[in-house]
């Protein structure tokens, strides 16, 4: 599972995934659930919450199931060290990897659709890169926004420090 901000990011993965051919990839559930208030993954539509709250209760309920901890990537290391990131990856997840995936034509892909205006930049893409533009918010000054980043920081800080690096 990725979440990442900018979004980009884990779309660039997408496409990474989708680019080798051997995986069925869900695009981005927590995109429709912003944009639209549910996602329809697997047949089943998912209304819950977004957010790193959530991403955090997944990690530690996959890892109470299965004893092991899901693989995190901070997406900061995904866009300055592609190859070892995916390579070290997919070691984790047991499958090859495959060098080629880590570039592709720019193309629009039908998943984008609902949410296509977030995708602009990532179907132009050809590979992992830093966004050309980044917005600019005063996180401090807004009060909604600053109460979310001090709810959500604390397990942002604990998903950070079970990257991979």
């Amino acid at each position: 599972m990725l979440w990442s901000a900018p979004r980009s990011r884990s779309t660039a993965f997408f496409r990474m995934m989708a680019e080798r051919g051997d995986f069925t990839v869900v695009h981005e559930p927590f995109s429709y659930l912003a944009e639209l208030g549910y996602a329809d993954v697997a047949g089943e539509r998912i209304t819950s919450a977004a957010g790193l709250e959530s991403q955090y209760e997944i990690f530690t309920e996959v890892s109470r199931l299965t004893g092991r901890a899901p693989v995190v990537i901070d997406s900061d290391d995904l866009i300055t060290r592609p190859a070892a990131i995916v390579q070290a990856w997919c070691t984790r997840v047991g499958i090859d990897f495959r060098p080629g995936a880590l570039t592709w034509p720019p193309a629009d892909h039908p998943e984008w659709q609902p949410s296509r205006r977030w995708h602009a930049e990532a179907a132009a893409s050809t590979g992992f890169a830093r966004m050309s533009a980044w917005p600019t918010v005063d996180v401090e000054r807004d009060p909604v926004l600053n109460a979310y980043l001090r709810h959500h920081l604390p397990f942002y800080e604990r998903l950070h420090a079970q990257r991979l690096t």
